[in-house]
């Protein structure tokens, strides 16, 4: 836009050239005329110029051309002026933040072994004494120095304050820990050498650089790294992996370099790195700002680990549920060193856990821990004690003095399938529900070589209107189970449906067996496809490989023809059996929940393996 005040001959009139599309336009604005006839009179003489371009006259009355340009002018250069008002708060805010989180020195905690923690205290007691001495020596100056000193003691408790929250104490030892006895024999060898250096390094031996900790979630690896500093006396710092990740490039490094030099400083000492997959994956070819930073962490990382200054004294010890992520420098030998796999826990292991977890509180003395052990196979550390707390939780809440076998049962229902949801259930479905749960136990009596049943319930939990608890049969099984076995879990599965179709008639069944509908298809392709259990496809696996339509088909006439085998051995032998298939629903009905106990007085006079310890049969 151009203005200019060219081709004016009069002094009362305005005029404004407007550049538009490449064309000049003049504009007379008048302040003096009040209609297009008074103007185009004063401007007759600009109109005869030779060569003059279009002329618009604007009066009072008409619309402003120039109003509408300079507006639109004045709105965008406050919109510009807010954007870089904006921006500059962003930048300066983004300063003051880089500048605030490369300051904090301390992103970790540091946890001190009991021993060294009462020494510091001895010798803060000593030093305050002598400096209560000195005090009385030089109270001479009244009230003004005694305030002075109460002053002061105010701050030294409020540094001590803040210390204890910096520096807990670690009273961790390996008798905490159960379940993982072959992790514990892996890293007694690692206290030994911390507790004394002298005799191995006088074999030329080293301390390892570093030990991962990998396992499925809940198994101790965390309580693992305490017991480890607990009984070697060291200080240990614990980090998590997440506190190096930030958006700013570099900051992940410099707490990596704090970290170790405060280990150093603290040496021997161990460095506890909590899930350290998230600054520990395979590095990447990208360039974008959060893998920049991820690499310069883990480079960092690998330096302060094994670089090229060699340094000792301190331990690194690392826990992951996925090691597959970690990136291959950082899982060598000189950086992790040591690589000890902690599965979830054995029969053994599991009683051994419960004890642990049981020892501070008052059992019963009818509390079975072992039989427990057996009914919670795959649990892990961590579900093990959260099922003890939750069966103090309700001897609390009933108002008992102890902790009987009746809250464990509680909380195992509880843990499994939910709070009871005291949802209304008429006789009819109660009844039906009764007998679908009457069919899984019946079938669960009669097979051979298959888990024992302990306990049905049909009071409504969760999702479920009904249950039935197996105890394993063999508690020492590494995974390996026969064709029999999982032929007779299919048709354990299938009692319940069973049940439905010999008292209710077929089309009386309900939905109630969806969920094991679901757990017989996924077994018995499991069986067909990937254990070589079938009749015509061969001893291999079929699970990864690309199937046409024609072996697709022949797959699922397998499974179809195993799945038609279960179900019509279950229909045959409740038949034979169906006076007991009443006796266990009548029981049920009338008590709602039945122990096994129960159950072998219902079923008497049948051959069953039912027995919880010795596993005989009876008649």
């Amino acid at each position: 836009m151009l203005l200019s005040r060219r081709f004016v001959s009069h002094p009362r009139i305005a005029c404004v050239v407007k550049v538009l599309g490449g064309t000049p336009q003049v504009v007379y604005v008048s302040a003096q005329v009040q209609t297009q006839a008074q103007a185009q009179t004063q401007t007759k003489a600009y109109a005869s110029m030779q060569d003059a371009p279009p002329i618009t006259v604007v009066t009072p009355q008409s619309p402003n051309p120039i109003q509408e340009p300079l507006t639109a002018f004045a709105k965008y250069s406050l919109e510009f002026g807010i954007v870089v008002a904006l921006a500059s708060i962003f930048i300066k805010f983004s300063m003051e933040r880089f500048m605030k989180i490369g300051s904090q020195s301390k992103t970790f905690k540091v946890i001190l072994p009991r021993k060294l923690k009462l020494k510091d205290d001895s010798d803060t007691d000593s030093e305050d004494d002598e400096d209560d001495e000195e005090d009385g020596e030089d109270g001479e100056d009244g009230e003004e120095d005694e305030g002075e000193d109460e002053e002061g003691e105010e701050g030294e408790d409020d540094d001590e304050g803040e210390d204890d929250e910096d520096d807990e104490l670690n009273n961790t030892r390996l008798d905490d820990v159960a379940g993982i006895e072959e992790a514990k024999r892996e890293v007694s060898e690692i206290i030994d050498f911390l507790k004394n250096p002298d005799v191995y390094t006088a074999l030329g031996a080293k301390m390892p650089r570093g030990v991962l900790l990998s396992g499925p979630p809940g198994c101790g690896k965390t309580l693992l790294a305490r017991a480890i500093a607990g009984e070697a006396g060291v200080p240990m710092i614990i980090a998590s992996g997440s506190q190096f990740v930030e958006m700013f490039v570099g900051v992940g490094a410099q707490r990596v370099r704090e970290m170790f030099e405060s280990a150093r400083q603290l040496a021997p000492c161990i460095i506890f790195i909590d899930e350290i997959d998230s600054i520990g994956r395979k590095r990447s070819h990208s360039s974008s700002a959060g893998n920049t930073e991820q690499d310069q962490t883990i480079n960092q990382m690998l330096t302060e680990m094994d670089g090229f200054v060699k340094r000792s004294g301190v331990l690194v010890i690392a826990a992951t549920n996925r090691p597959d992520m970690l990136d291959e420098a950082l899982l060598r030998p000189g950086r992790f060193d040591r690589h000890v796999s902690i599965s979830p826990p054995s029969h053994q292991g599991r009683i051994d856990i419960l004890a642990v977890h049981t020892r501070n509180k008052p059992l019963c003395a009818g509390v079975n821990l072992e039989s427990l052990a057996r009914v919670t196979k795959g649990f892990s550390g961590a579900e093990l004690e959260n099922l003890c707390n939750e069966a103090s939780i309700h001897a609390a809440r009933k108002r008992r003095e102890n902790v009987n076998q009746e809250c464990f049962d509680e909380a195992l229902d509880k843990v499994l399938l939910g709070i009871e949801t005291g949802a209304v259930v008429s006789e009819s479905q109660k009844r039906l529900i009764s007998y679908h749960e009457s069919g899984h136990v019946l079938m669960g009596i009669l097979v051979n070589e298959y888990d024992v049943v302990r306990r049905v319930s049909i009071i409504p939990r969760g999702s479920a209107g009904g249950v039935t608890l197996f105890e394993p049969l063999d508690e020492d099984n590494i995974g390996l189970y026969t064709q029999q076995y999982l032929e007779n879990q299919l048709i354990v599965a299938l009692g319940g449906r069973v049940a439905e179709e010999i008292v209710f008639g077929r089309m009386k069944t309900t939905t109630g067996a969806y969920s094991d509908f679901q757990r017989v298809r996924k077994l018995a392709w499991s069986m067909i496809t990937e254990y070589g259990f079938n009749q015509h496809l061969g001893q291999m696996s079929w699970a990864d490989q690309a199937l046409s339509g024609a072996k697709a088909n022949e797959i699922d006439a397998e499974v179809l023809h195993l799945v038609e085998w279960a179900h019509t051995k279950a229909t045959n032998m409740m038949q034979e059996n169906e006076s007991y298939l009443h006796a266990i629903a009548s029981a049920l009905l009338e008590k709602g929940v039945m122990t096994d106990e129960d159950l072998r007085v219902a079923v008497k006079g049948i051959s069953c393996y039912i027995s919880k310890s010795t596993g005989a049969n009876f008649k």
